[in-house]
């Protein structure tokens, strides 16, 4: 199988379809069929014979899905499954597809690399400079400015191509986001960073009043919504908070 680029009308039509059939692989929900223009199938695991567990997923230009499953990576054209990365005994936590690359980069449980078109694994860990910290999960893949961000709570690893630098904080992160545009980290402590040209950029405007976790930053014309894990939801301007709201 390669991961070869062939446009199909519609792109963000079929990227809709898409997300409906991610919420498909949600295990344990009942198969409804529903007539209409975007028809929804669900997968059970006993479908695609992988885990229970679906953590994230990527789609190249040919409509491909492909799945961060917690036995492997999955793939599915459409019409059938194939099961990539299966059993290796790290699970796989995310993913990203490089369309100019035709590259699909992972992160899973301490490592991260990029599949071949072969499906062979590459391991990008053996770049990592050292000293650099250890790291466990790797929940985050995000591309940027032809950079590849692969996110942990230890250290955010960025990959131009050739070579790996290493973001770090005192004392750690929480997730990292991506939106409009731009990559934001937060802290252990629950301050919120931009990531510009290798480094955090503290900024006064997403200040995240309560240091409280943040589970989504989501742009919003004229500023940001701080979605939090307590469910509280701010809307951030360069004027201040704004807004708080309960979800």
């Amino acid at each position: 199988m390669t991961f070869g680029h062939f446009h199909i009308g519609g792109y963000s039509t079929y990227r809709k379809y898409i997300l409906y059939l991610l919420l498909a692989l949600l295990p344990g929900l009942p198969c409804l069929a529903f007539s209409g223009k975007y028809p929804v199938h669900n997968f059970m695991p006993s479908d695609y014979k992988a885990g229970i567990q679906n953590i994230d997923f990527a789609q190249n230009r040919d409509m491909t899905l492909f799945v961060a499953n917690n036995l492997g990576v999955l793939s599915y054209n459409g019409k059938a499954w194939e099961r990539h990365a299966f059993q290796t005994g790290k699970k796989q936590r995310s993913l990203a597809f490089d369309e100019k690359a035709d590259r699909l980069y992972f992160g899973s449980q301490g490592a991260f690399g990029y599949f071949n078109g072969d499906w062979s694994m590459v391991s990008l860990v053996d770049k990592i400079p050292r000293p650099s910290p250890d790291f466990d999960e790797v929940w985050d893949v995000f591309l940027l400015n032809s950079k590849v961000y692969f996110c942990t709570f230890q250290g955010i690893y960025v990959y131009d191509g050739q070579s790996i630098s290493v973001l770090v904080h005192k004392h750690g992160f929480n997730r990292t986001f991506q939106a409009n545009g731009k990559l934001f980290a937060q802290s252990r402590q629950g301050e919120l960073f931009e990531i510009k040209d290798q480094e955090l950029l503290a900024l006064p405007y997403l200040r995240n009043s309560s240091n409280e976790t943040i589970a989504g930053v989501i742009s919003q014309e004229g500023g940001y919504l701080l979605v939090y894990n307590s469910g509280k939801i701010e809307f951030a301007t360069s004027f201040g908070v704004r807004e708080n709201m309960k979800a």
